[in-house]
């Protein structure tokens, strides 16, 4: 199967569910279909529990004992495309993770060796990937870790030695090293403080336009999405709702979860009570018949309770899975 000629990855018909037991499973993410072209800045957002974050493992091909998947992710590489559900984890490691796609995972913070120095992450993959004598990767290691505010003298400590902070850039810098073509960032500024969430956000988004990367950018906080990504991904209870230009969506949100998403944010000026969402997200091993979200739905019909909404697709590539913008 060919990608578009922008196209750098895309998920087909992509299910994943975590196995609890042969009878028991949490349906994490179901008939998600999805591209992300080369160069662009994407969002994926929703509640926590929607399944973002098992969808972006399953998009980086990084897939747990527990999670069972099904469907398709295929990456445009030097050579051709490949499906990265379908080769083994030691091509992966050897070939694509890190040069091709790079993912900064949730509480990344805590996720270097306690037993390794900071120098010798860094010399790790670059010895490993490129060639580099220690030397040279060290050199190299000391400029990103400066680009990041970081004195060169971290290289020689253990991660145990640095605050959160300082590993959290640490962390950003490895994965951007050995320049990848798309960046998977979770959440990627969501324990750090105000100052330090922009220094990361904006070093990503330097890194982005430098490589020429396709960023994916996943978080709650709608501000972010706002003010960083191009079009943006709405999750609701492992279905991807809406997706539009990030522009547009703030002016006209379709779906009504993404409307009580907007209304839910500060506004200059505007001194009312914000409305919050009534309800709880549904139960992922047992989601309702239907719309997923119909149980909190303000506009809920009786066929939003029987039948799964189609997508809806509209101009700009936007697409809304909602009964709403379906004529019958």
């Amino acid at each position: 199967m060919s990608i578009g000629n922008t196209s750098i990855l895309r998920a087909v018909d992509i299910y994943g569910e975590y196995v609890v037991s042969p009878l028991l499973s949490v349906k994490a993410v179901t008939n998600v279909i999805l591209h992300m072209n080369s160069g662009e800045i994407v969002g994926i957002a929703g509640e926590s529990g929607c399944g973002k974050s098992t969808l972006v493992k399953i998009l980086y091909g990084y897939i747990e004992p527990s999670l069972r998947v099904r469907g398709r992710v295929l990456l445009n590489i030097d050579d051709g495309t490949i499906d990265l559900l379908s080769v083994d984890e030691e091509y992966k490691r050897g070939r694509i993770w890190w040069r091709y796609i790079s993912y900064i995972p949730q509480n990344s913070m805590n996720i270097l060796n306690p037993y390794m120095r900071v120098g010798d992450h860094f010399t790790e993959l670059l010895k490993k990937h490129l060639n580099l004598e220690k030397d040279e990767a060290i050199r190299v290691a000391g400029e990103y870790v400066e680009d990041l505010g970081l004195r060169k003298d971290v290289l020689k400590a253990f991660p145990h030695q640095l605050s959160g902070g300082m590993r959290q850039r640490i962390v950003v810098a490895l994965s951007l090293l050995l320049k990848p073509r798309v960046i998977f960032a979770d959440e990627p500024t969501t324990a750090v403080d105000v100052v330090l969430q922009k220094v990361l956000l904006q070093y990503l988004l330097d890194k982005q336009k430098e490589y020429g990367s396709t960023l994916i950018i996943v978080t709650h906080d709608m501000s972010i999405h706002a003010m960083a990504t191009e079009r943006i991904i709405v999750m609701y209870a492992g279905h991807v709702v809406e997706e539009a230009p990030t522009e547009l969506f703030y002016e006209d949100p379709k779906h009504p979860y993404s409307r009580a998403l907007i209304n839910s944010l500060p506004r200059l000026g505007d001194k009312g009570i914000r409305q919050g969402l009534a309800g709880q997200p549904p139960s992922l091993i047992n989601p309702p018949p239907g719309c997923r979200f119909h149980p909190r739905c303000p506009y809920s019909m009786d066929i939003c309770r029987r039948e799964e909404p189609p997508i809806n697709k509209y101009e700009n590539g936007w697409r809304v899975k909602c009964w709403l913008y379906v004529k019958r």
